[in-house]
């Protein structure tokens, strides 16, 4: 009988453990033992020290009140957590720390937190990004409301995308990563370049809170103030060239591919030039703020819509009067009139300049014709600039002799400029800069002739500006600050000879 009853006991124990395995099916896969969650945390990458932290959270999205914490211990933004133990399916992660921005390839100045909420029931990785970040508070809200959470998560993912335009994810948001190279993947990063049009990490992170916020109750992006400032700053980098350091700065990261992420930058923002929100007030100018203070770019309102900006005035200045401000100049050769403008020296005398920039075809040229932009202004080989004889035999060392020759002897060098005008010396751009140095109103008289009609200069990398100058970080704080006014600083330097392939605007004054 004893023997029965023990068997009966056992039985019964046996029966209430399945039932209990039977009822908790979903939770005890995941409370058995221990197990590792990894994944890659990612704004772009985020560097060693950077904390990982795992909430445990019910079916309702609620904290457990279990978490395990982890930090970095590299630059590529990959974590390991071990040793998990979790008595529900459902985690929200946390990365918080320094991320290196995949614009400048440097490490943020300030750190960053991001989120991403997953389901580990059949998954151990788990990546942490700008778009788990955004998607994180629509999830939580619509499972308050009664949406099962993986229900609430693919809507979610789905509305993140379309406030931005683009088409939904096949994947999951915790599958991508910013050096993979999948259509999704090229969404995401292309998002968060987006996010680095801000000022500084501050902006960026106050940033991605307002865009959770918003799409949190009802899914929709509608901060139609905030959607245009991205739109035009991102307008404005694709078109200054900034997104071409992003595939550089991907490879140093670990990227072998990468997608095609620029497509979902011009699908996002309009053209510069054409499509931002329009503008009111002709002549209005909108600077923009970029890192620091000394990095910025402005844009112009001309004919209704936003130009790219390159003149003097700032946000506020008054726009200058032109009228009657510019004298003449008829260059007897080809019969061109070019504006010009008297400046006041310091010392009270009169410089004249031309205003614009030479546009006189060069009679001597053994090679194709450099860029000309009617308008705008031609550009030189070196040895046109100087009116030099040249053939395919031509040597500037032979030419950097006769200038200085020429600079013994000769009070100007007039070079391709008309009669009675010459090349500018660097002195003469120095006096030039003291006298207007303050004088945002002159500054802007020499470049607005630049401008006026298409809103944008000609591009012209600085390697490639005419200058032979000893005073090199001179001319080009001349050039940052002045635009078209100093872009051929020249002076005699044994040391430095012209490039056979490069080609220069050039800018006369009078005798």
């Amino acid at each position: 009988m004893f023997k029965g009853y023990k068997q009966i006991s056992v039985l019964f124990v046996l029966g209430m453990f399945l039932a209990a395995c039977s009822q908790n099916d979903s939770s005890s896969a995941l409370s058995e033992g221990s197990r590792t969650i990894y994944g890659t945390s990612q704004k772009g990458p985020f560097v060693k020290g950077t904390e990982v932290t795992l909430y445990g959270m019910d079916e309702g999205l609620i904290q457990t009140g279990t978490h395990f914490s982890t930090e970095i211990d590299n630059n590529s933004g990959e974590y390991t957590l071990k040793k998990i133990n979790l008595e529900n399916r459902y985690a929200w992660l946390v990365a918080n720390g320094y991320y290196i921005d995949e614009i400048t390839g440097d490490t943020s100045a300030q750190k960053i937190s991001l989120n991403s909420l997953v389901d580990l029931q059949d998954r151990d990785h788990v990546n942490i990004n700008i778009l788990t970040h955004l998607s994180f508070n629509r999830i939580r809200y619509l499972v308050k409301n009664g949406n099962p959470v993986d229900k609430a998560k693919r809507q979610a993912e789905k509305e993140v995308l379309e406030a931005f335009g683009f088409s939904e994810s096949e994947e999951s948001f915790e599958d991508l990563d910013i050096l993979n190279n999948g259509e999704s993947d090229a969404k995401l990063l292309a998002i968060s370049l987006m996010m680095l049009t801000a000022a500084n990490v501050g902006e960026v992170t106050s940033r991605l809170a307002s865009i959770a916020m918003d799409l949190e109750e009802d899914g929709i992006w509608d901060d139609s103030v905030l959607i245009a400032q991205i739109k035009r700053f991102v307008s404005m980098d694709n078109h200054d060239g900034v997104y071409k350091g992003v595939l550089q700065n991907l490879k140093n990261m670990g990227a072998t591919e990468i997608p095609d992420f620029q497509k979902y930058l011009k699908q996002f923002a309009s053209p510069w030039d054409s499509t931002w929100e329009h503008c009111l007030n002709q002549d209005e100018v909108w600077r923009t703020t970029r890192f620091n203070d000394s990095l910025y770019s402005r844009v112009i309102c001309r004919d209704g819509v936003w130009k790219y900006y390159h003149g003097a005035r700032d946000e506020g200045d008054e726009p200058v009067d032109t009228a009657g401000k510019y004298g003449a100049l008829v260059d007897e050769r080809d019969g061109h009139v070019y504006k010009t403008l008297d400046v006041k020296m310091e010392n009270g005398r009169i410089a004249t300049w031309m205003a614009s920039l030479l546009e006189y075809e060069p009679k001597n040229s053994f090679k194709a014709d450099a860029r000309n932009v009617p308008g705008v202004g031609r550009e030189y080989y070196g040895y046109q600039v100087f009116d030099y004889p040249a053939d395919e035999k031509f040597s500037y060392v032979g030419l950097e002799a006769d200038i200085h020759n020429q600079m013994l002897f000769s009070e100007f060098i007039q070079g391709i400029c008309p009669d009675g005008w010459h090349l500018p010396y660097v002195e003469e751009w120095r006096s030039l800069w003291d006298a207007m140095r303050d004088d945002y109103e002159t500054r802007e008289l020499f470049v607005y002739l630049q401008y006026t009609d298409s809103g944008a200069k000609k591009s012209l990398d600085k390697s490639s500006r005419f200058y032979v100058d000893f005073e090199y970080n001179f001319t080009l704080d001349l050039v940052d600050d002045l635009g078209f006014v100093v872009e051929n600083v020249w002076n005699w330097n044994s040391n430095r000879v012209f490039h056979r392939d490069l080609y220069y605007p050039v800018r006369c004054v009078k005798n």
